[in-house]
């Protein structure tokens, strides 16, 4: 049986044969290619999730309805939502906001997305990370962040364009005095947020 061990570079063991597999970093971005850190759906098996890589599909092919529980797009939940008829690996996800399509109105800790980023495999063992204050997802999300980047200019130019079309906004009108005032409770709401905020150096 292999075992691996973390060392830091140059502190490799000198009493035992050993080979350097790469440092985390590179590791992690190669997980995409390992066959097996490939995953699928649960209901449709048609999809490829691979650990370090980002699913997706086009915004209008899912339903962004907030007033229907289950439909079209990828399903998220919060660590406490009963997901154990979906499949048999949980896994942590990242999300943009920005590719949210609802959050139904009947659920609790439920949201449907277009797109999502496949962080790590979370088997049941090891979910205490997520309650750990030192675990900060957004250092697995750099490659994910980097794509969202490269995306937003193509969104901002086309997609946003056509999510403006399949809505209705009814924007009502507002006086001077009206907006003057949400200004003027804006600026009230930020002096007061300030002072509760302690910055340590």
């Amino acid at each position: 049986m292999k075992e691996y061990k973390l060392v830091k570079k140059g502190e490799y063991p000198k009493d035992i044969d050993y080979k350097v597999i790469g440092n985390l970093d590179s590791l992690y971005k190669d997980l995409p290619t390992m066959k097996e850190n490939w995953y699928t759906d649960s209901h449709t098996h048609s999809f490829d999730y691979r650990v370090g890589k980002s699913v997706s599909m086009p915004r209008y092919m899912g339903d962004d309805n907030n007033e229907i529980s289950c439909s079209k797009g990828f399903h998220a939940a919060s660590m406490k939502y009963d997901y154990s008829g979906f499949g048999d690996t949980p896994i942590l996800m990242i999300i943009n906001p920005m590719d949210v399509l609802a959050v139904p109105m009947n659920e609790v800790g439920k949201l449907r997305t277009c797109r999502w980023f496949f962080a790590m495999t979370l088997p049941e063992d090891e979910k205490y990370i997520l309650e750990d204050e030192s675990f900060d997802v957004t250092d697995l999300g750099d490659i994910f962040e980097e794509e969202c980047m490269n995306d937003l200019k193509e969104y901002v130019q086309t997609s946003f364009a056509e999510e403006v079309q399949r809505h209705t906004f009814d924007i009502p009108q507002i006086s001077a005095t009206e907006l003057s005032n949400v200004v003027k409770s804006l600026t009230k709401m930020k002096e007061l947020i300030s002072k509760r905020v302690s910055v340590i150096e």
